[in-house]
């Protein structure tokens, strides 16, 4: 039973960061992102990537995959939505527009997972970060992992910055405007 708690406090803080993610976008554009969950995605493969080649704990790599993450969805605004907002796109055409960027990134984790595969040997299709993560110890023949304490962690520490950023800052009242 323990184990099937920490896990769930894992898998439920990657889904709230995710959501806090979409949220901020949305409150930011005013559209639906697509193309959002396949940033996350690709955020997950970065992290991946960067342990099975380079050793370490997936811990590691998690700002490289936030930078990374965070660039494609610069570009992705930059090299598309800001033109459509600028022509008066409609919030249907923006929709479709990550829509299609979704597809292109998808495609290209695909790729990349192909990439992993054939060249580096590793299975890039099925793997479980969870079982590279750091042991803290063993309670009631249960491993206790990191990840549901990390992972709870981040979810406070962001959702409490994300608050004070957009309540309290100049700037972060004028995204929500």
């Amino acid at each position: 039973m323990l184990d099937l708690i920490l896990k769930a406090f894992a898998y439920s803080g990657g889904i709230a960061l995710t959501a806090a993610g979409i949220t901020l976008i949305y409150m930011a554009t005013r559209t639906f992102n697509f193309a959002h969950a396949s940033m996350v995605g690709w955020g997950f493969y970065i992290v991946f990537a960067g342990y099975s080649l380079l050793g370490g704990t997936p811990y590691y790599y998690v700002p490289l995959a936030a930078l990374f993450s965070g660039s494609l969805g610069i570009l992705i605004y930059f090299g598309v939505n800001r033109h459509l907002l600028k022509a008066g796109a409609s919030p249907i055409t923006l929709m479709m527009s990550t829509l299609g960027a979704d597809l292109i990134l998808l495609a290209s984790i695909n790729i990349f997972t192909d990439y992993l595969t054939e060249v580096h040997k590793l299975n890039a299709r099925y793997f479980v970060l969870e079982l590279k993560d750091v042991s803290l110890g063993i309670a009631d023949s249960v491993n206790i992992r990191g990840i549901p304490f990390v992972s709870l962690a981040v979810v406070i520490l962001t959702i409490v910055g994300l608050h004070l950023f957009l309540t309290k800052t100049k700037f972060g009242i004028a995204v929500r405007a």
